[in-house]
């Protein structure tokens, strides 16, 4: 369902997630004082403005939907680049990597919280993440290969959205947010080349992520 007002329209399981948070545990219901938070939610960018934004849990606000969480496998390129801009604007991260957190840099650093798969093949995170999110972005170079392309087929598979971004083409951040915002998911992968096959990769990512997350916390 959607809680609504003169401001807008916001998914309902996002302002109970918040409100649970906020208000000791309540659910949101239809109080006046609820109906004041959705106020703030929907025009404040996801937070009451009397609570620190550490109080109701950091999220980064992509055209009036919360993404509650981000997700990669933590590779070089364009997962690594994911991970550290999430954390950058507050936003929570996880996901699954390789067994060993293994990945092309040798061991993934500890400060990614990812959780480690039975395998030590990139594949089976690939899988997991895919099946774990409610929707995965594709940052790529022309045609995507290897891991990159078993990131769609798996994402086909599971029936979930997904979209393929081709950064030579200079592709709008806004219209990807707001295709975001209409599939209303909350945990969001984001996958891509690794480094080596695309070297300047992470900086690219980084970039481009930065300009459609960052100003909308």
């Amino acid at each position: 369902g959607w809680y609504s007002n003169q401001d807008g329209f916001v998914p309902s399981v996002l302002i109970d997630s918040l409100w649970f948070n906020h208000n000791g545990g309540r659910s949101c219901g239809t109080s006046s004082a609820c109906s004041h938070f959705v106020h703030y939610v929907i025009t404040q960018g996801g937070h009451h403005p009397s609570t620190p934004l550490s109080r109701i849990g950091s999220s980064a606000v992509v055209s009036h939907v919360l993404i509650a969480k981000l997700i990669s496998g933590g590779q070089t390129g364009v997962d690594r680049a994911a991970l550290d801009v999430a954390l950058a604007v507050g936003l929570p991260i996880g996901g699954w990597c390789p067994r060993r957190r293994l990945a092309e840099d040798g061991m993934i650093p500890m400060t990614y919280p990812l959780q480690e798969t039975p395998s030590p093949h990139y594949s089976q995170r690939t899988r997991w993440n895919v099946r774990d999110a409610d929707g995965t972005l594709i940052l790529t170079r022309s045609d995507p290969t290897g891991g990159t392309a078993l990131t769609i087929h798996t994402a086909r598979r599971f029936h979930k959205p997904y979209r393929v971004i081709d950064l030579t083409t200079k592709p709008d951040p806004h219209a990807v947010a707001s295709w975001i915002s209409h599939t209303g998911m909350t945990v969001l992968n984001v996958a891509g080349p690794r480094e080596s096959t695309c070297p300047g990769m992470y900086h690219e990512a980084f970039d481009w992520l930065q300009e459609m997350l960052g100003n909308q916390t």
